[in-house]
């Protein structure tokens, strides 16, 4: 893999140095990572995923702001971004402008798909109290894929009906 893509070796042997509890090696692997990739953005929010991992999560907001901005096209490495802020309960207005810019932008992706993504952004609106907006949302998920069945934060999706 080192000599295909050296980013994704560095990213790789971060994956194998975290599994083996040599977290330094692993953050210095990841920092490898953003030093050889073509397209950083991607490897600073694998950064912010270790370190929301490892509980170090003002070092999480900073790798995932950075990988924003590296992100010009605002492509998944936003969405990636914004879910390592949901999860380490920060930042949530970031995590939905994040989430807008994606879905705004032509630089969606199969890695996340849009009615995935507008699934994620109606269930932080809603936790944000936003039930209108949410609701927009959901309706759009619906359109875009009328069989999926959204994934609730904190609650049963089809016990919902959705």
């Amino acid at each position: 893999l080192g000599g295909v893509n050296p980013a994704a070796a560095s990213t790789l042997e971060a994956r194998i140095a975290e599994s083996k509890k040599d977290y330094a090696g692993a953050e210095a692997r990841l920092r490898d990572a953003i030093a050889r990739s073509s397209y950083p953005a991607d490897a600073w929010m694998d950064l912010a995923a270790f370190y929301r991992r490892r509980g170090r999560l003002d070092e999480m907001v900073a790798a995932a702001h950075t990988g924003a901005i590296l992100d010009p096209k605002h492509g998944p490495a936003l969405v990636d971004g914004a879910g390592n802020l949901v999860l380490a309960g920060r930042e949530p207005q970031t995590a939905v402008h994040w989430l807008q810019q994606y879905l705004s932008s032509n630089a969606q992706s199969e890695l996340a798909p849009a009615f995935a993504v507008r699934a994620q952004l109606a269930n932080l609106l809603r936790q944000l109290g936003d039930n209108e907006a949410a609701q927009r949302q959901l309706d759009a998920v619906h359109a875009l894929a009328s069989g999926y069945r959204i994934p609730l934060a904190g609650g049963n999706a089809r016990a919902a009906g959705l």
